[in-house]
């Protein structure tokens, strides 16, 4: 497995406000495809979570998927896992896993799973008024491409909240996507969904409410 020191270690070790310098963290990252074949030669990157998402560390995976990473433990207790865009996979992000989540100064994410853009399109939501009623949420759920892995997420902003509002995402091709909606009319308000079917082409779908 290759292995990544930290970035400009002694640089963060001098920052005594964000880093610990005398405790060392292990983030073990497998990346693989949707099929559990191996992803080579793509850069992960490790930041803290803390004080504006510092870059913490980034290397490529080996042969095998693998990457690791010793790094210097942050005060602020929050790391996050970063792929960027390739010309063959969508991004991914896993985001907020904790001091408290290492077991013996080691976390292993196995496998972080990246999606392959030709197994993927788009799907646009248009909102379409058509009554006097006001749209205050919509999401959509089964069928979308997960590119976010939230290990703690703030309960305050999970997609099921009432002012979830997103109309553009990554879904799989040939599926249909359920797409839930939040209306209010004269102070009432109902949740309705609806589906939308995507093939091999981007989809923008008219959301009439």
């Amino acid at each position: 497995m290759r292995t990544a020191i930290a970035l400009l270690s002694i640089l963060l070790l001098g920052c005594d406000h964000d880093f610990e310098g005398g405790t060392r963290f292990v983030t073990e990252v497998t990346v693989a495809q949707q099929n559990g074949a191996p992803v080579q030669d793509v850069e992960v990157n490790l930041r803290s979570d803390f004080n504006g998402g510092s870059l913490i560390s980034f290397d490529d995976t080996d042969s095998e998927g693998n990457v690791e990473f010793v790094f210097p433990k942050s005060k602020g207790g929050n790391y996050s896992i970063s792929i960027d865009e390739t010309d063959v996979y969508l991004p991914m992000k896993f985001t907020d896993f904790q001091n408290a989540d290492f077991v013996n100064y080691t976390y292993s994410i196995n496998p972080l799973v990246l999606y392959r853009k030709d197994e993927a399109t788009i799907l646009q939501i248009v909102p379409n008024r058509v009554s006097d009623a006001n749209l205050l949420s919509v999401r959509a759920t089964v069928g979308t491409v997960p590119t976010v892995i939230d290990l703690h997420p703030d309960e305050e902003n999970l997609p099921d909240g009432d002012y979830f509002f997103k109309t553009r995402y990554d879904v799989f091709q040939n599926v249909t996507v359920e797409i839930h909606y939040l209306v209010e009319e004269n102070g009432v308000i109902t949740e309705l969904t609806t589906n939308a079917v995507v093939g091999t082409e981007p989809v923008t779908f008219s959301l009439s409410y």
